[in-house]
C-alpha cells in the first residue's frame, strides 16, 4: 500500500493522508488472455492468429490486437513472412 500527503492550500500546513490504490505509470501487466496466447504459441509457433482465436473463443480482432500489444512490449517477435513466418517470444512470462 502507497500513502501520499496531499497539502491542503485552504488551512495553513495541515495534512491531509489518503491511500493511494492505483498506480498507472511505468506499469506493464500481461492479461490473462495474453497469457493464455503466449502458451498456445510456445506450443504452436506457426498458429494463425484465426486459429488462436477459434481454440480460445473470441473474436481474431482481440487476438490481433493483444498480440500487437505483446510485440510492442518486446514479448513477442515474428520471423519470417506472415503466410509462412513464426512467433519467437522473447520473454518468458
Amino acid at each position: 500500500m502507497i500513502y501520499a500527503t496531499l497539502r491542503n492550500k485552504n488551512y495553513n500546513n495541515t495534512k491531509v493522508t489518503d491511500n493511494v490504490t492505483e498506480i498507472t505509470d511505468n506499469v506493464t501487466e500481461i492479461t490473462k488472455l495474453q497469457k493464455n496466447i503466449i502458451s498456445i504459441l510456445n506450443l504452436n509457433p506457426e498458429i494463425t492468429s484465426e486459429e488462436i482465436a477459434k481454440e480460445l473463443n473470441t473474436a481474431r480482432e482481440t487476438i490481433t490486437r493483444n498480440i500487437s500489444k505483446l510485440k510492442s512490449l518486446g514479448i513477442l517477435e515474428r520471423v519470417g513472412s506472415d503466410r509462412k513466418g513464426s512467433w519467437v517470444i522473447k520473454v518468458k512470462k
